[in-house]
């Protein structure tokens, strides 16, 4: 008996109905969505980039052709990226996509490998502070 009239009080119109005449409830909005940041067009990262850490300096490709991630991979797809010669350290990247608060580069499986966060209009700093990413020319994006 208890536990109906418990029930009754916390959830009577979700239980019971709130009857024909009531307004509709208004949208949930959650404020740490609605400040969340907007993820970045590919298009507007795709391109060429340098990519400069303590291992060195070297030139970074975002291509705009979807790359699915290895068999067997859990990951999001990922569009594809190529490294040049002289970043040891980034030496696994084989992918990237657009982030919240900027864009991730990912290994073949799809897991992020560098994260960057953006830090000026066209300058991306990784999250460990040890990458830095800015961009060399940005024609031929494709």
């Amino acid at each position: 008996m208890k536990l109906a009239f418990l029930s009754a009080v916390l959830f009577g119109p979700a239980l019971f109905g709130a009857g024909c005449d009531a307004a509709p409830a208004p949208p949930h909005e959650d404020p740490a969505m609605s400040s969340a940041p907007a993820l970045s067009e590919p298009a507007q990262l795709a391109g060429s980039w340098t990519l400069e850490g303590a291992a060195g300096q070297c030139s970074l490709r975002l291509r705009l052709e979807d790359v699915a991630p290895s068999e067997g991979s859990l990951a999001a797809s990922m569009l594809a990226a190529d490294v040049g010669d002289g970043c040891a350290g980034a030496a696994d990247v084989r992918g990237w996509r657009p982030i919240p608060l900027g864009l991730e580069l990912t290994d073949a499986e799809g897991r992020a490998v560098l994260i960057f966060e953006q830090t000026g209009p066209d300058a991306f700093t990784s999250i460990d502070q040890a990458w830095r990413l800015t961009p060399s020319r940005r024609a031929g994006a494709g």
